[in-house]
């Protein structure tokens, strides 16, 4: 059976995303500000699941099997994971799901140095669910598999300290998206943070096609 829908990460500031996004609640955004956290580049590609069934290592959109590819992404994604079954298999050992952002077209950040297409954000087992974020960084190590950007690891105490996080990007030549705050201790808390002002683009904008993104110098599709 396939894994389920990567889980909808909440903002931590309301009103820096659309109507229907998430926002934590303030006892988690307190319990976030208030324990070790591993800040990272929020990456900005298409959510996709990788998981081993019948032994084929299969690949779908954030919504599942079946779900519509409204821009062309599966066959790539499909073919990337052909290239890399054996690292991908490594990493999806012992019932494991990895959950990644398939940066290949661009989005609302134009990356021009990517050091590859695929980027890990989080493994699920179906006994545990979502692995701690060390472990996903130790087993996609291994693999050579990417992980986002880190930024920062420590105890944030206020907002202040999350919000002098957001700057430049380390794949492209603008601003990051923003960051994900992961807690080191419960792998299911987590938040976003976006800058004032920021917009995802809309259907529209989708429905006119996406240039690629570049990968940086000397790396290559394989």
């Amino acid at each position: 059976m396939s894994p389920p829908p990567y889980p909808r990460i909440p903002h931590l500031v309301a009103g820096r995303g659309t109507d229907d996004d998430l926002v934590l609640p303030a006892d988690a955004v307190a319990a976030l500000l208030g324990a070790p956290v591993l800040v990272e580049e929020k990456v900005d590609g298409a959510n996709v699941v990788l998981w081993i069934e019948d032994g084929r290592v299969e690949s779908a959109l954030r919504s599942g099997p079946g779900a519509m590819d409204r821009a062309g992404q599966l066959g790539p994604l499909r073919a990337w994971a052909a290239e890399h079954d054996e690292a991908l298999r490594r990493v999806l050992t012992g019932d494991v799901a990895l959950y990644a952002e398939w940066l290949l077209l661009t989005h609302s950040s134009a990356y021009d140095r990517l050091p590859a297409y695929l980027v890990a954000l989080d493994l699920w087992r179906t006994a545990t669910g979502l692995l701690p974020v060390g472990e996903r960084n130790a087993v996609c190590a291994d693999a050579g598999i990417t992980v986002p950007p880190p930024l920062w690891t420590g105890i944030p105490g206020t907002m202040t300290t999350l919000e002098q996080l957001l700057g430049p990007s380390a794949w492209a030549s603008g601003p990051a998206e923003g960051l994900i705050v992961r807690s080191l201790a419960e792998p299911s808390l987590r938040g976003k943070l976006v800058p004032a002002g920021f917009r995802r683009l809309g259907d529209d904008e989708w429905r006119a096609g996406r240039p690629r993104n570049r990968l940086a110098e000397g790396v290559s599709w394989h």
